[in-house]
Order: C-alpha cells, then structure tokens, then sequence
C-alpha cells in the first residue's frame, strides 16, 4: 500500500511539475494591449493574456519618450502608439505615430522594421486608429488628418481648413471613410463630421450643436459599432456661463448616416469630455462612464436609452469599460486601491458582473480584437498589484436572443470560452496537482509512521 501511495504521490507531483506549454507559441483568445508605469514615469507598450497573467513589453522605457494612446489593428498582428517626446528640461517637442508588431517580431507584415516611426517629421496628437483593412492608420496632425499607410512606410495630410479642435477619429467598418468631431468655425457649429480620405467629396456634418455665448463643445471618444450601422460619442457642451469651468459630458448614440440620434447620459456633475462610451459587441448595448454618487462608475445601457444598470461599483471609482471580442468580459480601469492610481480589473460580461478580478497596473488599455500569439519572452511577472481574494473569473453563458430586448448581453459565441482559458485551466491544475500530490506523500507518510 506504501509503495502505491508513493508512485501515485510521484506521478501526481511530476504532472504538476511538468513545464508548462509556452503562452508565445499558443492563439491566446484574451489579449489585451496597454501601457505600463510600473518601472517608472514615461511608460513601455505591453500585451498579455489577462486569463493567465503571461505578459511582455514591446518597447522599453525611454526617457523624454511619453506613450499616450494605443490602438490595435483589425487583425491583431500590429499596435499603433502616439508618442509625445521631451527635452531634459522638459519642452515637448511634438508628437510621432509608432507601429510596433504585436507578437514582437522584428518586422512589420509589410516588411518595415518593428518598431517604425511612420508620421515622419509631423506632429501628431491623440488616439490613433486604423482602417478596417489593417493597411493606414488616422491620427490628428497639424491642421488636419495624417493617414499613414504602414506597408509604404508613407504618409499624407488630409487639410480641414475651417475645422479646429479635433476630437476623437473612427474609421467605418466598410466604405472606407472616417469620422471626426470638430469645431467646424465656417458655420459656427460643432459636429461630428463625415470624410472621405480619398477627396471624392468634401467633409459632411452628420450631427451638429450650436455653440452659446461662451463657446463651441467638444468631442470625445467615437467609435462604430461591429456592423458600421451606428456611431457612438461623447461630446461636452460649453458651459451656461463664464469664466469655463469645466463641462458636462453627454453619451449620444445614432445611425451611421447621423439620424436617428439618442442622448444616452447627461452627467450632474462638470468634470470635463474625458468620459467614454463602447458598443457591445452586437452592436445592442453600449458601456459607459457615469456618476455614482462623486464617483464615476460603469454603466450598461440599450442603444434605444433604456435599460440602465449599474455594472461596477467601486468606492474609489472606474472607467473605461470595454467587453472582450466575444462578450464574455468586461475589462475597466479600477481607482480603488492602494495606488492612487488606475488598476485593470475583470468582470464577467453578464449580471451580476461579479467576481472583481483585479490585474495589474496600466492605463490606456485596449483588447485586441482577435485572437494571436504574445512574444516568445512573455511571462508571469512578480505581480504590481495583487489580485483580490476573489479572483477566479468564470465566463458567463451566451443566452440564445429571444428576440425582445432584455438588457441581458446577447453577444455572438465563439465558442472560444473553453478553449480560451486551457492556460489558466493548466496553471489551476497543476496547483490542484501539486497539492493532492503533497496529500497522497503525507498519507503515505502517515501510514508509515503507524506501522513502525
């Protein structure tokens, strides 16, 4: 009996040992992008596997190198990163686009280098984004819009004239144009306009606000939803009255062509355009920021404004919420904590949106949005942030649509729910192993000392 217990206690303990297979060589479902402040001011562009931890940095800290903003391209080989670069005594001296292989390879699928500078000697400002064919990518620059074309290595100004205060760039899914917010000054207006990169027609205003006595508002965070047949945006308007101080921020939602337009969220409180709002991935329901009392919060609501629920609710706040590709989670900036600043935390995509996960220490966070390979060096580091007591994370069911709006999520399964988290399955066993195996030696030791 002994001599069972010990084999059996020897096997488990080897399967438990046994190396792990490498998260770089696997299709890992779960990948997000983000920059990290965890080795100090300035930043690096990381990605990891948020089931398991796995992570690497794609560029290194540099000093007078600030990273802003990222995007992924639609088909999640490259990342776009805008880049503000200082002197010592700390000048800005602008703004460069940065397109880094997401796998880490050394080279771009075009052939350029990883990473490649691609705005040349342009400043540019704000969230990049690409086109949905993965071959540009749009960003604020100078007067107008550069589009870089990242195979070519090349570049181009789209000049806006009359417009100013441009405010977040979505490009459509389909027809190859994009739209901006701006303050378009020729007829003393704000609005999200419509243009077309390749100069068949000139820029149209989808919705516009009139301004008041103190100013035009401004634009936050516009984004289609997955089909194109909606855009959602943020957009502040001026204050009643002067002197500025600060404004509110509304989440809007309307068809493509600019009707149909719904206010989603009027915020009580005058803390700036800085809130965001994302589709679900059907395309029926949209996340957002908003006030729970003096904090901001995650909300969910149907694109025809009803609905309303609360999905985090965090003493110190959060932000930022984004489902993954398929709708099983929910990944949002969490400000409760012990580091005054944002930590990414997890969720189940469905009510009651519980367990919180806690991960790691990042801003800028974005998921990419199809499955693919981290970089060969990619390990679990010593964590920055320690995970909360409750951090098993199980991926809610899709329920089949019913055909009525619910509220529930209804997003498309994949069918990648099981297989996606064979990493985090192979790390739990393997610790479920190791302590049976510790057991069964005990038991045997035990029994040992009985018999003697």
């Amino acid at each position: 009996m002994d001599r069972s217990i010990a084999a059996i206690s020897i096997a488990v303990m080897v399967l438990a040992l046994r190396p792990m297979p490498s998260h770089a060589a696997e299709l890992v479902p779960y990948r997000i992008a983000y920059i990290d402040f965890s080795n100090g001011p300035w930043g690096e562009l990381c990605v990891a596997d948020v089931m398991t931890g796995t992570r690497a940095c794609l560029t290194e800290r540099s000093t007078g190198v600030d990273l802003t903003d990222l995007a992924w391209s639609p088909d999640g080989t490259m990342i776009a990163v805008q880049e503000e670069l200082f002197t010592e005594d700390g000048t800005n001296t602008g703004g460069q686009l940065v397109i880094v292989a997401a796998d880490g390879s050394s080279s771009l699928p075009g052939g350029l280098p990883s990473p490649s500078v691609v705005s040349g000697s342009a400043r540019v400002h704000g969230k990049p984004m690409w086109s949905s064919d993965s071959t540009r990518v749009a960003i604020s620059g100078g007067d107008g819009i550069l589009i870089a074309r990242v195979a070519e290595g090349s570049h181009a100004s789209i000049p806006l004239g009359t417009m100013s205060q441009l405010g977040g760039i979505a490009w459509s899914p389909h027809d190859g144009r994009f739209v901006l917010g701006a303050v378009d000054e020729k007829n003393d207006r704000a609005a999200i306009m419509r243009v077309d990169p390749a100069g068949g027609s000139a820029p149209q205003a989808l919705i516009s606000f009139e301004p008041n006595s103190v100013g035009y508002g401004t634009f936050n965070n516009i984004s289609f939803s997955a089909d194109g047949a909606r855009i959602v945006f943020t957009y502040a308007p001026p204050p009643p009255s002067a002197p500025w101080s600060g404004a509110k921020s509304q989440h809007w939602v309307m068809n493509a062509d600019g009707t149909g337009a719904r206010k989603l969220y009027d915020s009580p409180r005058n803390d700036g355009p800085g809130m965001a709002a994302a589709f679900s991935p059907d395309g029926q329901h949209i996340l957002f920021d908003g006030f729970s009392g003096d904090v901001t919060n995650v909300f969910l609501i149907n694109v025809n404004a009803t609905d309303m629920r609360q999905v985090t609710d965090r003493p110190g706040g959060s932000a930022g919420g984004a489902f993954s590709p398929d709708g099983k989670f929910i990944l949002y900036g969490d400000y409760y904590g012990d580091h005054g600043s944002a930590t990414m935390a997890l969720v189940p995509g469905q009510a009651p949106y519980s367990p919180v996960r806690q991960l790691f220490w990042a801003i800028g966070t974005e998921w990419a949005p199809v499955a693919g390979r981290l970089p060969p060096d990619a390990a679990v580091p010593t964590p920055t942030v320690t995970a909360s007591a409750t951090s098993t994370i199980v991926a809610a069911e899709t329920p089949e649509p019913t055909g009525t709006s619910t509220g529930e999520i209804l997003g498309p399964n994949t069918g990648s729910g099981a297989s996606s988290e064979r990493g985090s399955w192979d790390e739990a066993a393997a610790g479920v192993l190791a302590v049976l195996g510790a057991a069964l030696v005990a038991a045997g030791s035990l029994t040992s000392r009985r018999r003697l």
